[in-house]
């Protein structure tokens, strides 16, 4: 695409993509800018979606204004800042020296912004095209570390006579562990423990395996369990688990109306774990943190939060997964610190590593006093400039180019990362317009400001 507009087009090392467009006639000593986005969605199905958009991408449609996806997330994150920076070197001729940056990986740990060599961030201005709110600017972020745990297993040989089942617990909101977060939305994992932890003890129910989560910056929606339990008893398992499930979907009433808890047979044959690893698991996965930690003064801002994003079974091992943010290192580092503390308690074992570091505000920036005049022109009104609870590259391009003045912005889209996920068709043409005029502003305040200092 790059190339088919007259552009020069090609790939790192690692796979991101950048396109380098020339300037218009007389715009070669305007500040250079860089548009950027992220090449890489998160793919989930609806419950019984019997298509992968991993494998067969997705069937979009328009439904009253909004853009979506048939049982399928859509992509619009970032899809559409993709779209928007290509739109902006085929439509906007008058232009200064602009690059455009792909990204790979971004969901999975920002490992494309990582690997880019720095000398593609020279330059005066990069705007990033993943924000999702129109007339929400962003410009400062959170950091991230990704915390991987082990809690070794023993198990005991099935029983004569024993018999499994797979329990599901599914249909939650789930949604962006930043975004979403505020929102307080329910965690399969956690639930599913709790499910099972409050089954009565005479059952003498065992847990096989829990498996759930589909990456680390998502809520999980949807947990999978296998159980044991003896000969005999499957009745009053099932009547105990409609019991306890039927309390917990009560209390999931308001906020997860799809909920939905089944109980289905198995004929697989493996070994329970032994009664007390079993108890130890489901007490582990219950007392492990989620949600909002620290708040702004305010409280309209999360200012530190973990999601238990991963977990699954191995005959030897459970392992979990989880992603921690805050806009303190020192906060970061407590809550860290407090993960730890409860797994050990569990004898279960791991350690984090920095995802991406905090981006901070920059003092005088002039993209943010550009942008807040483009969008006065443009709408008349005042527009919001702020921190979001969701990681962005910025962060660590800022670290690779502290120079680098940088904004993020972005159309309206609902509930990423989720089979319900829509975009807002016309704030996109909207956005598109913002953008055309925010580059004409950084021009003309550049330019200003030269005359000012001479």
């Amino acid at each position: 695409m790059g190339r088919e507009l007259g552009c020069r087009a090609f790939s790192d090392d690692y796979g991101n993509i950048i396109i380098e467009a020339d300037a218009g006639p007389g715009r070669e000593e305007d500040p250079f800018l860089i548009l950027q986005a992220h090449m890489d969605m998160v793919c989930r199905r609806g419950s019984g979606a019997n298509r992968d958009p991993a494998c067969y991408g997705v069937d979009w449609f328009l439904e009253d204004g909004w853009i979506r996806a048939r049982e399928t997330s859509l992509g619009a994150d970032n899809g559409i800042g993709l779209a928007t920076a290509l739109a902006f070197i085929s439509e906007e001729k008058d232009r200064p020296g602009t690059r455009l940056i792909f990204t790979k990986e971004e969901e999975v740990g920002m490992d494309g912004a990582k690997a880019l060599d720095p000398d593609f961030l020279s330059g005066d201005f990069l705007i990033n095209l993943d924000s999702e709110q129109e007339g929400t600017a962003v410009d400062a972020s959170p950091g991230s570390v990704l915390g991987h745990f082990q809690l070794d297993l023993e198990r005991d040989p099935l029983p004569e006579g024993w018999s499994l089942a797979r329990i599901e617990l599914g249909g939650l909101r789930g949604g962006h562990s930043g975004i979403s977060i505020l929102d307080i939305h329910t965690n399969a994992i956690k639930s599913m423990a709790e499910l099972l932890r409050k089954l009565p003890e005479d059952l003498d129910s065992r847990l096989v395996s829990i498996k759930a989560g589909l990456a680390p910056n998502a809520i999980p929606d949807y947990a999978l369990a296998l159980v044991a339990f003896p000969e005999g008893r499957e009745n009053a398992f099932r009547e105990s688990l409609e019991e306890v499930g039927g309390k917990m979907k009560e209390a999931l009433l308001k906020s997860d109306p799809d909920v939905f808890i089944t109980m289905t047979p198995s004929s697989e044959r493996i070994d329970p774990l032994r009664k007390m690893v079993s108890q130890r698991v489901l007490s582990l996965l219950e007392s492990l943190p989620h949600g909002i930690q620290d708040l702004s003064e305010d409280k309209s801002q999360a200012v530190t939060s973990t999601n238990l994003a991963l977990v699954d079974t191995s005959h030897e091992a459970l392992t979990f997964t989880i992603l921690s943010r805050s806009l303190s290192y020192t906060l970061l580092e407590e809550l860290n610190g407090r993960i730890q503390e409860i797994s050990r308690v569990f004898q279960a074992y791991g350690d984090f590593h920095l995802l991406y570091p905090v981006w901070e505000s920059k003092e005088d920036s002039l993209l943010r006093k550009a942008y807040r005049k483009a969008y006065m022109t443009l709408f008349g009104q005042e527009v919001k400039v702020q921190t979001v609870h969701t990681g962005l590259e910025a962060g660590i391009f800022a670290k690779k180019n502290p120079d680098l003045d940088i904004l993020s912005m972005g159309p309206t889209i609902e509930q990423a990362h989720t089979p319900f996920e829509r975009l807002d068709a016309q704030s996109c043409l909207r956005n598109f317009d913002l953008l055309r005029e925010l580059v004409k502003e950084i021009s003309s305040g550049a330019r200003e400001e030269e005359r000012e200092s001479v």
